[in-house]
Formats: C-alpha cells, sequence, structure tokens
C-alpha cells in the first residue's frame, strides 16, 4: 500500500476523532495520528509501485459488507 494511501487513512481518522498532539502523545505507545501521517508522507518514494491490497473482487466483496 503506498504511503500516500496510509496518510489518507490516518488523515480521515484523525478528522473524525479530532485528535490534538499534546502531552498524551508523549504518553501512549504508538504516534499520534498526525504523527504517523507526517511518517507515512516522507516515506513516499516517488515512482514507486505498489500492488492492491485487495484483488477487485475481494474489494467488492468488502464493500457490500460495508453497504
Amino acid at each position: 500500500m503506498p504511503p500516500s494511501a496510509i496518510a489518507t487513512l490516518f488523515s480521515r481518522l484523525a478528522l473524525q476523532s479530532c485528535e490534538d498532539a499534546g502531552i498524551m502523545e508523549h504518553l501512549m505507545s504508538h504516534p499520534a495520528l498526525w504523527g504517523r501521517i507526517a511518517a507515512a508522507r516522507a516515506a513516499e518514494s516517488e515512482g514507486a509501485k505498489f500492488r492492491p491490497v485487495l484483488s477487485e473482487s475481494e474489494y467488492d466483496a468488502q464493500r457490500a459488507i460495508c453497504y
């Protein structure tokens, strides 16, 4: 999965949770979402090729479950 896709996922989660970086980030075992977003964006390699996580039929099945 491209790091930019991971950054997009974390961005959506952060906006939904209204997470704010602060003192709690120092106490957590994982970085806050905004830290993960920055790390994912920094890891993006120009021209990198990725294969889809799900096949087209797996994606269709997943969508059917969610809707």
